[in-house]
């Protein structure tokens, strides 16, 4: 996944900062995180409160993730 975020930010959206890194990191990470969620959970077996807190925690790492993937990329150039 960090491959990913890289081609994105660096290719085709130009994002090298650390705020628009995470900014940008925390609206895919959501996005993701709530798709995968949502696939784990199509069995039937729903619980709100764990659902919710996979995706914060999936979320705030994948910004975390993003926002140094940014800052890295914004260095280099």
């Amino acid at each position: 996944m960090p491959s990913f975020f890289t081609v994105i930010f660096a290719r085709w959206a130009h994002i090298s900062t650390l705020k628009s890194g995470f900014k940008a990191g925390f609206i895919l990470g959501l996005l993701y995180t709530l798709s995968w969620q949502f696939f784990v959970t199509s069995d039937g077996g729903f619980d709100l409160v764990p659902f919710v807190k996979e995706v914060l925690i999936g979320t705030l790492i994948t910004s975390i993730m993003a926002s140094a993937i940014a800052y890295v990329s914004g260095k280099i150039e």
